[in-house]
């Protein structure tokens, strides 16, 4: 029953996610993050609850500074919903259309949407809808006209076209907007006559505000009233509504002065009556802002596996210290994240019953002093309570919040890595495809939810070189005897979402980013480090094999950094052979041949690899360029069915004996393929016959044990 719920919930929350619209609105949240650091910033700066800092605001330059602080501050918050407006709309339209006329169209229409949504020329009309107030209205806005003008757009006979002498096409794709833009407008502006003119809404967030003044009625000051208070309000704030301004009115009414009232009843000699306050809220429950998001913070920096996700948290730090708490719900994000639902909500509330609890039992004194909402969690609760134990309830709570939010971080984390999967798959199929068409991918010019991902990964990728989270593993090659005369190095990263990532498509985002040569570099700087703790246990005659680009090639500096390279880690170049693909030796130019020839002259040995008889790839075989020729994976996978296959294997066989080059055949699977290899005159193989690409220490020791068995056989023979 529970694991039939848990799918049903997982099945609702995967829908919820790979929809266009979250996806819009996520990205949205994501793309406003400059403006939210910004402001929350500014405020910080603003409202440091320290007496001497607040003396030196007042008085630098007449107050200048503070004026500055409260401009910045206004122009981030005071116009956010416009913001995510824009933000949201753009993102919906760069999921839905490649068109530039209609990624800029869409967020104009939605706009002047959410103008007639706030009552613009009416008496209604109020600048603190475009801030705060506003969001809720903002994001239903983005999404709905969004939606229904590109609907209407691909409508037939409703974008029209005009085809007339001197319209050119940005005045032709203008005038295909007018009719649906038009329709949206008017659909907008009769809603929002029915919610003021009918139904006598001003807006949303004050018939919510009415309708909570109603439910609260009767209820008290007692715990019922004050776990219905932060569910509210936690259930608003994560639907985008400030949950602070519809709640007003209750707080006001039913908590605002009880602090007071503690205190006048102490000053009379009696004992305070009143554990519920706005104090008692800001200092117990709403820790790092609302859903105490200081819980979701420590309790992602402790528990989350994935850097992004901890670098969000960790930028958020400050801000939610002193309680400012925009960052990381819009940001991570947790507002209209469903996985985070739960917990925003829960949290407040379980840390409400376990203060009111604890203070009802004595165990916390009563709140009795009015704390600056920015005050710092652990100070705010001993200057509201006048006693350490306030503090101690406030590391109580905190380790609860944590305990409560990190399941659910390990669910969101889920969730990313089955997305991340699925999206680096989708990339690596596109690769592929554009190989095969022989055309660039150019994966970061793309402007689609695949670009993002892309853009994600070369932003890891560079981190990963830098702090060495690459690696080799090594494939052996083996004679016909048996004997293991060298390995190839192959790259690998294990990406902390995505799992091992397609070296291939490294090499794409890393040469799309203009990172290729450091990328090579740190795989050079491996490969010679690998050769030397392979002589060091398998003798100095074992061969390291490693594929270079061609635009590593070619570069000038290319003969220098390898040689600086195999200096530094003590690799003999007669032991390291490069391998160059039949697309860099197509590519032919002099300082290419210049290159080749510089690394000859040194000692290190050339490699033709994939090679398919093209003909530019027999003059450099002709002219002696190569020490090996590694076969063409397709015509190996192929010899067993095919004749021709088999013919061109026993002609490449020929020219090497010929021109004094070896033949190494790759992806060699199945004895019946190392049977007929050797037939055909092959006598050097890689593939999974032998082993499958294995760490270092464990190539070495399988080595050792080939040996060993080798070395038996002799002496029974």
């Amino acid at each position: 029953m529970f694991h039939a719920a848990a799918k049903l919930f997982q099945r609702f929350l995967d829908t919820i996610e790979n929809s266009k619209v979250s996806r819009a609105i996520r990205k949205g949240l994501i793309t406003a993050i400059p403006v939210l650091m910004i402001g929350s910033i500014a405020l910080i700066l603003l409202s440091l609850p320290v007496d001497t800092y607040q003396a030196f605001l007042a008085a630098f330059g007449g107050g200048v500074l503070g004026r500055v602080l409260s401009l910045v501050h206004s122009a981030a918050f005071d116009f956010l919903a416009i913001v995510f407006l824009i933000t949201i709309s753009y993102s919906y339209a760069q999921l839905c259309s490649n068109k530039m006329s209609m990624r800029i169209g869409v967020p104009v229409v939605a706009l002047c949407c959410f103008m007639i949504m706030s009552g613009a020329g009416t008496e209604s009309f109020s600048l603190s809808n475009f801030g705060v107030n506003g969001l809720f209205i903002a994001i239903l806005t983005a999404v709905f006209s969004s939606v229904l003008f590109i609907k209407l757009s691909s409508v037939p006979g409703l974008a029209t076209q005009v085809y007339a002498d001197g319209t050119n096409h940005d005045f032709r794709t203008a005038f295909s907007m007018i009719l649906p833009g038009a329709l949206v407008l008017l659909i907008f502006a009769s809603v929002n006559y029915v919610l003021t003119d009918i139904l006598g809404a001003g807006n949303l967030p004050d018939l919510l505000a009415d309708a909570m003044i109603r439910l609260f009625m009767g209820l008290g000051k007692g715990l019922l009233s004050g776990i219905l208070f932060v569910f509210f309000l936690g259930t608003f704030w994560f639907f985008g509504i400030h949950g602070g301004n519809v709640m007003d009115n209750v707080s006001q009414q039913y908590f605002a002065g009880n602090v007071d009232i503690n205190t006048a009843n102490i000053a009379a000699g009696l004992p305070p009556t009143e554990i519920l306050s706005k104090t008692f809220f800001d200092v117990f429950v709403f820790m790092g802002g609302c859903g105490a998001i200081l819980c979701l913070v420590i309790a992602i920096i402790l528990f989350s596996r994935r850097r992004s996700v901890r670098d969000i948290a960790k930028m958020g730090v400050a801000p939610t210290i002193f309680n400012i708490n925009e960052f990381v719900i819009f940001g991570l994000p947790v507002v209209l994240n469903p996985v985070f639902f739960i917990p925003f909500v829960v949290t407040p509330i379980a840390i409400t019953v376990i203060s009111y609890l604890a203070v009802s039992l004595g165990i916390v004194p009563y709140v009795t002093q009015t704390v600056e909402w920015t005050t710092p969690a652990i100070l705010s609760g001993y200057v509201a309570t006048g006693s350490v134990a306030g503090s101690l309830l406030q590391i109580v709570n905190i380790a609860v919040g944590v305990l409560i939010y990190r399941p659910f971080i390990r669910l969101y984390e889920k969730k990313q890595v089955v997305n991340m999967k699925k999206d680096i798959l989708e990339l690596t199929e596109l690769l592929c495809e554009t190989e095969k068409g022989n055309k660039p991918p150019w994966f970061l010019n793309r402007s689609g939810h695949l670009g993002s991902v892309a853009k994600m990964l070369v932003t890891d990728l560079r981190h990963a070189i830098k702090t060495h989270q690459l690696t080799l593993y090594y494939q052996p090659q083996v004679k016909s005897t048996g004997e293991c005369f060298g390995a190839e190095a192959l790259l690998r990263w294990r990406h902390e979402i995505g799992g091992f990532i397609s070296p291939p498509l490294m090499i794409e985002l890393a040469r799309e980013a203009g990172f290729l040569g450091e990328l090579e570099w740190e795989i050079l700087d491996m490969a010679c480090a690998g050769l030397r703790g392979f002589c060091e246990r398998l003798g100095r005659d074992f061969g390291l094999s490693f594929n270079i680009t061609p635009d590593t090639l070619k570069d000038k500096d290319f003969f220098g950094q390898l040689q600086e390279i195999a200096r530094r880690n003590a690799a003999d170049p007669h032991n390291l052979w490069i391998e160059v693909t039949e697309q860099a030796v197509l590519s032919d130019t002099p300082e290419l041949a210049q290159t080749m020839d510089r690394l000859r002259r040194a000692g290190y040995r050339l490699s033709l690899d994939d090679f398919g008889m093209g003909h530019t790839s027999l003059l450099y075989l002709q002219n002696n360029q190569f020490d090996q020729v590694k076969l063409d994976g397709s015509i190996v996978r192929d010899m067993l069915q095919n004749k021709r296959s088999c013919d061109i294997i026993s002609s490449i066989v020929y020219l090497g004996k010929s021109l004094h080059f070896s033949v190494l055949a790759e992806y060699v699977e199945a004895p019946e393929q190392r049977e007929k290899l050797l037939e055909l005159g092959c006598n050097e193989f890689q593939g999974y016959l032998f082993s499958r690409p294995l760490p270092q220490d464990e190539l070495a020791g399988l080595v050792l044990k080939w040996r060993e068995r080798l070395q038996g056989n002799h002496k029974a023979d």
